[in-house]
């Protein structure tokens, strides 16, 4: 009785380790197809040309790289399980089943690493793109500031001029004053213009004025230009060595655990026909 006992309990285990086996492999190989389908999906439409789209697969292929090489453990342990807890032995003549998973791997593993260069190179040019946009601004901006000083300074010149900005503010103040009915448009029109009349009679009264407000636009546009290229340059560092350490690490594991599986496979099948010799 109690060897029938202990036979029902070794069953029991058995099976139970059977169903872990199963259940291992079983979601191992769901992640690693579930990894191909989302990796197929991202690549799609096609645009290999263009640098953003091959930096935006890349970080997405890097950020979900952990997915397959969770499945392929997951299946390398459910085999271990099979072939060591359970003493299953292979069949004459059949391939490995971990050896598609290894070379799979492995395959990986170079994948990963070919595309530290590719993404690193990708980052450098956008960040050159950033800044030649940047660079274009600035000189927009510097060159619409420039304009806007010759005219005033040309304005300052001309004769009478503080008879004419006091004239103009003068009419300027009655219209927005008046009862005459004006739209939003007309009214924002106006009030601008009286500040840039209220901005002409300080540079008449103060001549070094200009000078100052001008130093002063010249020197935050520098400041901005100067914060927008820091900002360019350290995201593009912080994404390359984002997704270029993540890749390496990837390539690693993925080379580790592919080439010495294979090692291990190569090694075992060749014990199994110096036995059978």
């Amino acid at each position: 009785m109690e060897q029938l006992q202990e036979l029902v309990m070794i069953m029991n285990s058995l099976a139970n380790t059977r169903y872990t086996s199963l259940c291992l492999k079983v979601v191992g190989i769901i992640l690693i197809v579930s990894s191909l389908l989302d990796f197929i999906t991202l690549s799609i439409p096609l645009k290999l040309s263009q640098t953003s789209w091959q930096l935006q697969f890349v970080n997405n292929v890097v950020d979900r790289g952990i997915v397959p090489l969770i499945g392929i453990v997951l299946f390398l342990i459910g085999w271990w399980i099979t072939n060591t807890q359970l003493e299953e032995v292979p069949r004459k003549n059949h391939i490995d089943r971990r050896f598609p998973f290894l070379v799979f791997a492995v395959v990986l593993g170079m994948c990963y690493l070919a595309v530290i260069p590719i993404h690193l190179s990708n980052i450098n040019d956008i960040r050159r793109t950033a800044l030649v946009k940047i660079n274009r601004q600035a000189e927009e901006s510097e060159a619409r500031i420039q304009s806007e000083y010759s005219q005033i300074q040309k304005f300052l010149s001309a004769p009478q001029s503080s008879t004419k900005v006091t004239e103009a503010l003068r009419q300027t103040d009655q219209i927005l004053n008046s009862s005459q009915e004006l739209s939003e448009e007309q009214r924002l029109q106006l009030e601008q213009n009286r500040r840039r009349l209220e901005d002409y009679k300080k540079y008449v009264t103060q001549p070094g004025l200009l000078e100052e407000d001008l130093a002063g636009m010249q020197s935050r546009l520098d400041a901005a230009k100067l914060e927008k290229i820091t900002e360019a340059n350290l995201e593009s560092i912080k994404q390359g060595v984002r997704i270029g350490l993540n890749s390496l690490l990837l390539s690693i594991a993925y080379s580790v655990l592919g080439w010495f599986g294979l090692k291990n496979v190569i090694k075992a099948k060749t014990k199994s026909r110096a036995s059978v010799q």
